[in-house]
């Protein structure tokens, strides 16, 4: 078995003067604390990796990334990380890569023997938005079709399917990939997404999408992924002081998810 923590959109080096607010406060003054909390609870959690979905920093500054790095560098367990749209600027520049070195996971790899697509929104396409760009989802599909692996997880900061609850924030070309991987990939593809600032898990025969929530908003929690063969089993933990939490509430209960974007078991079979 598989045992996964994921945590996104820290937004490390946000303005402390300036809270912000998405669908309730942005903590940018407690980002560096309750990341650092979340290191502490995921070295709890009996995990074989972590994975850093995105949005690390608030500028794609040195400066945030490097804080980053010695955050993570607490971990116990090997951690990969990808770039988020507020890292885009760092993507360019190669100081991403530069800061995070090998960590700094792109592309289709082998995760504990279970197939791994990590894949890099970066292309800004004005009123198209978000998108991979065609060298990007070429690389991705060609390497994904020359393993045909029976169960893939597909790591993105920007989610592939568009979700109701904010329009215009997925991957204008993920669809389209998302189908040609589907055509080589014996089982349903699991599709892990950030971005969007709550949990959330939606499915089809074809595929699943679970999106997790943000640390530097309320509720502030990590999510664990377990895949076992062709069962996939997820659920949110808590990992920050409740009163860090309740500092970012400013009623979006609604971002906790329902009872089954929490907690869930699913089939990876088609």
């Amino acid at each position: 078995m598989l045992r996964l923590g994921i945590i996104n959109d820290l937004h490390l080096g946000g303005p402390v003067d300036c809270p912000g607010r998405l669908h309730n406060r942005l903590n940018y003054h407690n980002a560096e604390r309750c990341t650092r909390q979340a290191v502490r609870r995921l070295n709890g959690l009996g995990l074989d990796a972590v994975i850093v979905n995105g949005d690390v920093s608030e500028h794609g500054h040195e400066s945030e990334l490097a804080l980053a790095h010695d955050i993570f560098s607490g971990l116990r367990v090997p951690w990969h990380i990808l770039p988020g749209n507020h890292d885009r600027a760092a993507v360019a520049g190669g100081t991403f890569d530069r800061v995070f070195g090998g960590r700094a996971t792109h592309g289709y790899t082998d995760l504990g023997g279970v197939g791994a697509l990590f894949l890099r929104e970066n292309e800004w396409g004005g009123p198209i938005g978000y998108q991979l760009g065609a060298a990007e989802s070429d690389n991705a599909f060609e390497a994904v079709a020359r393993d045909a692996p029976d169960v893939l997880l597909v790591f993105s900061h920007v989610p592939l399917v568009a979700e109701p609850v904010m329009k215009g924030q997925s991957l204008h070309d993920g669809p389209v990939l998302l189908e040609r991987l589907s055509s080589v990939v014996r089982g349903r593809v699991a599709l892990l997404t950030a971005h969007l600032h709550c949990h959330i898990v939606t499915e089809t025969p074809s595929w699943v999408q679970i999106t997790t929530g943000a640390m530097v908003e309320y509720p502030m929690e990590v999510r664990v992924v377990e895949v076992n063969g062709a069962r996939l089993r997820t659920r949110v933990e808590s990992c920050v002081d409740p009163e860090l939490a309740w500092e970012s509430f400013d009623r979006g209960q609604w971002v906790l998810g329902r009872a089954r974007d929490r907690e869930a078991e699913l089939s990876l079979r088609r």
